[in-house]
């Protein structure tokens, strides 16, 4: 072998080592920050929208200094696409606390274990304070703002019907962005399940021959009473269930949206 070759060898050696080396150094370095914590020091949360890809939320994490280093987060995008975990990402609002990892970030963002919001709709209130209380919650999407009780009614599939006392007072559960109507039909659908079962046990000798005859019956004296309430100069809340008959329940309408214990 001439020496010349011999030279032209012994540099294809060394570069293959000193890209080896590399390969190991930024291997290394991976290793570590995928490992590493976020920079996150108190709870806080991310969202990922519906068709949104990991990189496109990892800039917006960046931008709200979630990342500990660029390099961390460049980390986290080449890693999930090597390893099949962008195209497994599921939509929804996500908790983090404080210590997670990018890799804790991927399994939370994979998991589908979504942040579930609460609001609890008051036994004794008119429909119209659980209405103002749903229009008030920044965790559902309102597409019925200015509806009146008919409109309301028609857009939940129950035209015609009166809302007082036909939505189950319960602390409900569901996921950032769901809808005015979709909350309002599974409470009404929870009202529902409780005025069939209770009606089921009724006493034999009942004078109503329809269970929505025992609920305007029930809902006429609601409001009877609040109304004495009031006139007695009554500074508490207004004794005017919206459940006309004691029960637990579960909602059997949008899976989204369940009743908290």
């Amino acid at each position: 072998m001439t020496q010349p070759k011999k030279k032209k060898k012994k540099r294809s050696g060394l570069l293959l080592a000193l890209l080896l080396g590399v390969l190991a150094g930024l291997g290394a370095d991976a290793w570590l920050q995928l490992n590493a914590p976020l920079q996150i020091g108190q709870a806080t949360t991310v969202e990922l929208e519906s068709g949104q890809r990991l990189a496109s939320l990892s800039r917006q994490m960046d931008e709200r200094d979630l990342f500990a280093s660029e390099r961390q987060r460049l980390y986290l995008v080449i890693y999930a696409r090597l390893h099949g975990e962008a195209t497994r990402l599921k939509a929804g609002e996500y908790a983090l606390e404080p210590g997670v990892s990018p890799l804790g970030l991927l399994t939370v963002l994979t998991s589908g274990k979504i942040l579930l919001h609460e609001l609890r709709l008051v036994e004794g209130w008119r429909f119209s304070q659980a209405w103002k209380l749903i229009q008030a919650d920044p965790n559902i999407s309102h597409t019925l703002a200015n509806a009146d009780n008919a409109a309301i009614m028609q857009a939940i599939g129950k035209p015609g019907i009166d809302p007082e006392g036909r939505f189950f007072p319960d602390t409900y559960r569901f996921p950032k962005k769901t809808s005015d109507v979709s909350f309002l039909r599974n409470a009404y659908a929870a009202m529902d399940k409780v005025l069939t079962a209770e009606w089921a046990a009724r006493a034999p000798n009942l004078l109503y021959a329809t269970p929505d005859q025992a609920l305007i019956m029930a809902t006429l004296v609601e409001k009877e009473s609040a109304v004495a309430s009031e006139v007695r100069g009554s500074g508490g809340v207004k004794s005017t269930p919206i459940r006309p008959m004691t029960s637990a329940s579960a909602v059997d309408g949008d899976p989204a949206i369940t009743p908290g214990t």
